[in-house]
């Protein structure tokens, strides 16, 4: 389900994000269970989105995939200091291609050279502070932070996991798109520890301005460019204020969350591979359709300046409490071992 309405959320702001499906799987009759069947990020996603035009490209860093190993260890020991990335922290070198394998060796649709040496043009135009909206489409990348932001995903760019992203270029400009959400509202920001894990109400009221965890703006151009800006930041602002006004605080948001498990409650009781009961489920809703009403609330009191927008400069006394609301019920993702 974080995942299903973190793509929704995308939704709502405007920014093409991945369809997706319930499904109740069976093999020769065999009962499989309750999965969510997602829309690759593929030539017919490209289809729907644009009529089959431009490129996609999902940058991954080399250093992202975890053994059971690793992930025991940063539970143990925190995060690594992350390895050099070569292209998915859009840091321009060059203008080499071969330069960044981490975008161009994960091509997911035909692209010609003269695609590849515009995304290096984005990208230079992006160290450079200039022609910014040549290069990129500005208005859509800033919904998409302002959605992703919204639903702290960190097994991501605003992490240290240069990952789950689609990079979508047309005619020479740049666009992003949601990739895998199901560590979102707060699920792997847990693997910086059990302290962090147990803070709900830290968590829940991360800064909109300050979104990045064990990265420096200066490493995440991508972002940079719109915190440093008044222009963009004011956009940025208004499509949060945006979203909060015609999915939260409308009720829609909670109606979706209450008919949606409503749904999958009976499918859950039934399912032979589920991780999880169908009591902790529904805990599992409780908190989720709360977390989500209490994090707009914190991202309202940001925008009016009751709360610092920058995580650092946050009063306690300011934060929207959220002591009562166990993260570790809605799914702990990597953590769940």
């Amino acid at each position: 389900m974080k995942d299903y309405f973190s793509y929704e959320i995308f939704r709502q702001v405007g920014v093409p994000a991945p369809l997706t499906s319930y499904v109740w799987l069976t093999v020769n009759g065999s009962d499989q269970g309750l999965y969510m069947a997602v829309e690759d990020e593929d030539k017919s996603f490209l289809g729907r989105i644009n009529d089959g035009k431009g490129v996609i490209y999902k940058p991954e860093s080399a250093d992202v995939e975890l053994s059971m190993g690793k992930i025991k260890d940063l539970m143990e020991n925190g995060l690594p200091a992350p390895k050099a990335a070569h292209g998915a922290d859009f840091i321009y070198t060059d203008d080499d291609p071969g330069s960044y394998p981490d975008i161009f060796e994960n091509i997911e649709t035909p692209a010609e050279e003269k695609d590849n040496l515009m995304v290096i043009a984005a990208m230079r135009s992006l160290s450079e502070g200039k022609d910014l909206q040549t290069f990129l489409d500005t208005e859509e990348i800033i919904r998409y932070f302002a959605a992703h932001n919204f639903v702290l995903n960190y097994d991501s760019y605003t992490g240290t996991m240069l990952h789950n992203l689609i990079l979508f270029e047309n005619d020479g400009r740049l666009s992003v798109f949601p990739w895998d959400y199901n560590l979102s509202f707060g699920a792997f920001i847990g693997v910086i520890g059990d302290e962090a894990l147990l803070n709900a109400t830290d968590i829940l009221n991360r800064g909109i301005d300050s979104p990045l965890i064990g990265a420096e703006e200066d490493s995440r151009p991508l972002w940079r460019w719109i915190v440093r800006d008044d222009s963009y930041l004011k956009q940025y602002h208004d499509a949060l204020n945006t979203l909060i006004t015609e999915y939260f605080a409308s009720g829609k948001f909670e109606k979706e969350v209450s008919d949606l498990s409503s749904m999958l409650l009976p499918y859950v009781e039934k399912d032979p591979t589920a991780f999880y009961t169908a009591d902790e489920f529904r805990s599992a809703c409780i908190v989720f359709a709360k977390f989500g009403i209490r994090r707009a609330e914190s991202i309202r009191k940001q925008l009016s300046g009751e709360l610092a927008s920058f995580s650092d400069e946050q009063d306690s006394q300011d934060k929207v409490d959220a002591s009562d609301l166990p993260i570790i019920d809605m799914g702990a993702g990597v953590l769940k071992i």
